[in-house]
């Protein structure tokens, strides 16, 4: 079997940035490489307590997945800054946007897609059109919108208290609303987890 896919997790801070002191010490060190380093290597792994452990090597080939990102999603689940750093806590407004903005920039460039996915809440659900709106400036290939799935984060009662979807729910019909509009405001716009069954 061969593995096609890496999904990391994060809080939208990236996992490494490069300085430009930083940058300058790398070319200092390409310099000094044998004829056969073709760049240098960065690894990242967990170090239990301590963190992140970073490994630099040269390289003299590339590796599997090395050469190109074909696809990438970003679970933002908000269009506010409050709600983002209540539903992704501990996660930064300001990072998540500086995030998704880099990858707007580079996303023609390199030759991704570029997804945004809004889980659906009580708590946000009444962001869906401003999330869309992000999407459209982001210029992203698709805007996922999808149901909230409890898989046994939440107890029974916050689970249903959360779960707008659920036709039993008070906002319910509010949520469909808003949900068919956003559907129908723009062709970038997907459905999933449920969702399409609701607007049918």
């Amino acid at each position: 079997m061969t593995q096609n896919e890496i999904t990391p997790f994060g809080t939208g801070q990236p996992i490494l940035t490069l300085t430009d002191a930083a940058a300058k010490q790398a070319h200092k060190l390409m310099e000094k490489a044998e004829s056969t380093a073709i760049g240098l290597r960065v690894g990242i792994k967990t170090a239990g307590c301590s963190g992140l452990q970073y490994q630099v090597e040269f390289a003299s080939e590339q590796k599997q997945f090395e050469d190109k990102i074909e696809d990438i999603r970003v679970s933002v689940d908000a269009a506010t800054k409050d709600t983002y750093e209540l539903v992704r806590f501990p996660g930064q407004w300001s990072d998540i946007m500086e995030s998704l903005e880099y990858l707007s920039k580079r996303r023609k460039e390199l030759g991704f897609r570029f997804v945004i996915n809004l889980c659906i809440q009580k708590i946000n659900y009444k962001e869906i059109p401003r999330f869309v709106e992000m999407g459209r400036r982001l210029d992203v290939d698709r805007v996922n919108l999808q149901q909230l799935i409890n898989w046994g984060t939440y107890a029974k009662a916050d689970y249903k208290d959360r779960n707008v979807a659920s036709p039993d729910h008070p906002e319910h019909a509010e949520f469909i609303s808003i949900l068919k509009a956003a559907y129908r405001s723009w062709g970038r716009v997907q459905l999933s987890s449920g969702l399409p069954r609701l607007i049918s």
